[in-house]
């Protein structure tokens, strides 16, 4: 571990990162949940 390993821009790019995946995250999870309510909501389908 260097002294340049956690510098703010490093920080910064890691915090993006983190951004990008939570949100990318959240949109597939919204998305597979209203896909499960849809098949939920299906007569017929056990």
């Amino acid at each position: 571990m260097g002294p340049h390993s956690l510098g703010p821009f490093n920080l910064l790019i890691g915090e993006s990162y983190a951004t990008i995946i939570w949100v990318r995250f959240q949109v597939i999870f919204t998305e597979v949940r209203s896909r499960w309510a849809s098949y939920e909501n299906i007569p017929g389908v056990e």
